[in-house]
């Protein structure tokens, strides 16, 4: 049999609230020459039964079922070693992709002869899908994307989101041949595990302007406790452990930037509590004692307020949350 041209691999565990509005979003793209492989990590709550009503309505879906709960980085594995497209694309079962996102970004990719290609994404409140705040920013219709630009992108304290929240298309040849897989024993950060090995490649990667991922956030889904927090910052020593020969200088110190961006914040946690909690005396005795904790606060409020500024002039630009962008 042929095989697709993209096959849509979406992981799955607990997800019948917003599956179905996933499932629907692939079904909706304006290129019919896909698969979706969705993997079921011992779902309790219907997912599969929705999983399966679409493959029964549509050959293209498929599920694809784990006989034990390993986590969001197993099912991906799993599904990329069902995967027969040409290319790749990550989808997470709360997200959505806009009608015409798999066409365009296939058509950079092929026209550029790149291994990955990856788009703006708008950021959103579960369960709307409509906002003018995109989260990178890019400005330009398509521009190459390096490994340094990658690992300078994944620190903090900047107007962007990091850039371990990409969602690209893969060639899956490249996959194939680099023979790199997601980590099912990192508990969080496997998004930029997984892509700093593929920047430690010799790659070719195109950004665009454009936006068609939908990114929504739900309330509890990320814990930015400190103990995340400094798990990822020793993620960037064994990035350095395992790549370090195969990183620039430039790569190297963005890397350790990285690390003391999440100390930093990670230092700064109590002081975030109080505030979120208006405890104000003990917040003023934590910045009075602790100058360094003051200035990561001071850096956080100007991060936010950056981001806000950028959202309202990426609305008022464009009049739209989507941008455009030419292959």
């Amino acid at each position: 049999m042929r095989s697709p041209a993209v096959s849509v691999i979406i992981p799955c565990h607990n997800a019948a609230e917003f599956l179905g509005d996933a499932l629907q979003s692939v079904r909706d793209q304006t290129l019919d020459d896909f698969e979706c492989i969705v993997v079921d990590d011992t779902s309790t709550d219907g997912s599969a039964a929705i999983i399966e009503s679409f493959a029964e309505a549509d050959r293209r879906f498929r599920l694809v079922i784990l006989s034990e709960g390993h986590g969001a980085s197993a099912a991906r594995n799993a599904g990329i070693a069902e995967a027969k497209g040409r290319w790749l694309a990550p989808l997470d079962a709360d997200d959505l992709f806009h009608p015409n996102r798999l066409e365009l970004l296939m058509r950079i990719g092929e026209k550029h002869g790149a291994d990955l290609v990856f788009d703006d994404q708008i950021i959103t409140a579960f369960p709307n899908t409509i906002s003018a705040h995109h989260a990178f920013g890019f400005t330009q219709p398509t521009f190459p994307f390096s490994q340094e630009d990658f690992f300078t992108g994944s620190r903090l304290f900047r107007r962007s989101f990091p850039m371990g929240y990409m969602k690209p298309l893969i060639r899956r040849e490249f996959l194939s041949e680099t023979g790199i897989a997601y980590d099912p024993s990192v508990p969080s950060g496997e998004d930029f595990l997984f892509y700093a090995h593929l920047f430690a490649q010799k790659l070719c990667c195109i950004g665009t302007c454009y936006a068609g991922y939908i990114y929504r956030r739900r309330r509890g889904s990320l814990s930015w406790s400190e103990e995340h927090l400094r798990f990822h910052s020793e993620l960037g020593d064994r990035v350095l452990r395992e790549l370090g020969p195969e990183l620039s200088p430039h790569s190297r110190s963005a890397l350790a930037g990285r690390r003391r961006d999440f100390e930093d914040v990670a230092k700064a946690m109590p002081a975030l509590a109080a505030l979120r909690g208006r405890h104000w005396i003990r917040l003023a005795s934590i910045l009075l004692q602790r100058q360094r904790v003051a200035r990561t606060c001071l850096r956080l409020l100007r991060t936010r307020a950056a981001r806000s500024w950028s959202a309202l002039r990426t609305g008022a630009a464009e009049g739209s949350p989507h941008s455009s962008a030419s292959a």
